[in-house]
């Protein structure tokens, strides 16, 4: 009996009409490409503030090979968005590595930027829009090598009140040292850059920096760095605004010898008062040869920076070392509490886990979160974290309906988990992507709640070249793959 006939025998049965499916409604496309003019789009961004739903990335519009600034903007939680973009960078270099924060008070963007000098080499720039239709006819250059001899790169932006704080890595001494530079008009004028490192300059690589700011002055940033053969975490604070950092530095990833194995790709979370979590991936209990079996490490502040933990503390649980633990992403509640999640392989592919931690002390055992298909049956990468009315709201790429295409396919779809009124996550993950199941490739993913509304950005490959696609979910909906017709 075909479906049409078993449906028809159902009405005729019952009486019950079946249940129509939910009307499909697409993703949106807001990179303003055409089919005349279809850029490749990449390295997006997103940040939302109130009624404001930021998004950014760069592409290759405006001529083959050449890498330009861009942002659109919703003014109504993402119902509608501009028709055009906004290009940031006025300058004709390539761009890299941009990264936006926003407030009441606009829009602050930064990145890198090889515009100076004949070397091809990054400088960094910023610029800000008080509403992100328009931006000024001159970016702001803040790493002051206006020659382009040094190599500046990776930059990171935090916002706090008036005061908007850049970190970056150059090797202006040789190898990679980390940089900070503050401003206390909203980006108006900038302090002279800062090395922050207590090492000899230019002695190791220091990279992959990440900076917050306090409520009281405080300026918080940590890194990665080579300086004594394998990567170390370390940290360093200004109480001057950044002006000086003469507090010293402290390594974080305590434990095992110094530099003795590789310790990597922090990220910093504070509730910009006292309270500070510098959480990373940790080889000291894998194979430093293939570098596989990763652990997630941390440590914690409760005192601004002052004093750490005596030791790094492992988060994942399990046998130290058997599987690879990677990709964390931090939250702070506030009063000593925080969130964490993290792609996790100890089922084989790998899984979502989500924990606290309570004053330097690890909660309850983790919890897989991304139950909607067997342990390991596939992989949930890239998670995402946010904090909705209730709790965590944690987002990922996943690849179990593309493997029932192809076993050896790259494509991912979206999806989402949350904590609901009952304070737990919900039984199954919803999908946030709207397009034919495991038939593209998906990256850059991104999400911001506010109220109990999701908004969602990421790059998208559906149609061949890159472009940027968004999603507004109110939590607890899903996206609907279109019927099988429109595949």
């Amino acid at each position: 009996m075909s479906r049409a006939s078993a449906v028809l025998l159902l009405f005729a049965v019952t009486g019950c009409k079946p249940e129509e499916p939910p009307p499909w409604i697409d993703d949106t496309r807001i990179d303003g490409g055409s089919d005349l003019n279809d850029p490749e789009s990449s390295g997006t961004r997103m940040c939302a503030h109130e009624s404001s739903v930021y998004v950014l990335w760069v592409d290759d519009r405006v001529a083959s090979g050449r890498r330009d600034l861009w942002l659109n903007r919703s003014g109504d939680l993402g119902q509608t968005w501009l028709e055009a973009p906004a290009r940031i960078n006025r300058g004709d270099g390539l761009v890299d590595s941009p990264e936006l924060t926003c407030s009441a008070d606009g829009v602050f963007v930064v990145w890198s930027d090889d515009r100076d000098g004949t070397l091809g080499r990054g400088n960094i720039y910023f610029s800000h829009s008080i509403d992100g239709t328009e931006f000024p006819e001159e970016d702001r250059l803040i790493s002051g090598d206006e020659e382009g001899f040094t190599e500046e790169l990776s930059p990171r932006i935090s916002l706090f009140g008036d005061r908007v704080a850049v970190t970056w890595s150059s090797d202006s001494y040789g190898s990679y040292d980390i940089f900070v530079s503050v401003s206390d008009d909203l980006g108006q004028s900038w302090q002279i850059p800062q090395r922050i490192e207590a090492d000899q300059p230019g002695s190791g690589w220091s990279g992959r920096p990440q900076v917050a700011l306090g409520e009281r002055d405080e300026v918080w940033v940590t890194w990665e760095d080579t300086r004594n053969n394998e990567g170390d975490i370390y940290f360093a604070y200004s109480d001057t605004g950044g002006r000086n950092f003469t507090n010293g530095e402290a390594r974080l990833d305590l434990g095992d010898d110094v530099g003795a194995s590789d310790s990597f790709a922090p990220q910093l979370c504070t509730d910009n008062r006292e309270d500070l979590l510098v959480v990373w991936q940790d080889l000291r209990n894998g194979d430093a040869e293939t570098g596989e079996g990763t652990d997630i490490l941390f440590n914690t502040s409760s005192d601004g920076g002052r004093t750490w933990l005596d030791e790094a503390v492992r988060l994942d649980s399990g046998t130290p070392g058997a599987f690879d633990s990677e990709k964390p992403r931090c939250y702070s509640r506030g009063y000593g509490t925080f969130d964490v999640v993290w792609s996790d392989g100890r089922n084989s592919a790998m899984d979502i886990y989500h924990r606290t931690i309570q004053d330097g002390i690890p909660g309850e055992e983790e919890e897989r979160i991304d139950t909607g298909t067997g342990a390991g049956s596939s992989n949930a990468l890239d998670p995402q974290l946010a904090w909705g009315p209730n709790g965590p709201v944690v987002a990922w790429r996943g690849d179990q309906l593309a493997l029932e295409i192809d076993p050896d396919s790259l494509n991912s779809d979206l999806y989402y988990n949350y904590v609901d009124a009952s304070g737990g996550f919900l039984e199954s993950e919803l999908r946030i992507d709207a397009w034919p199941d495991g038939l593209t490739e998906r990256e850059d993913l991104n999400i911001a709640v506010i109220g109990g509304t999701m908004h969602v950005a990421w790059t998208d490959s559906r149609n061949v070249n890159k472009d940027i696609y968004v999603r507004t979910l109110s939590l607890g909906d899903e996206a609907v793959p279109p019927p099988a017709t429109t595949r």
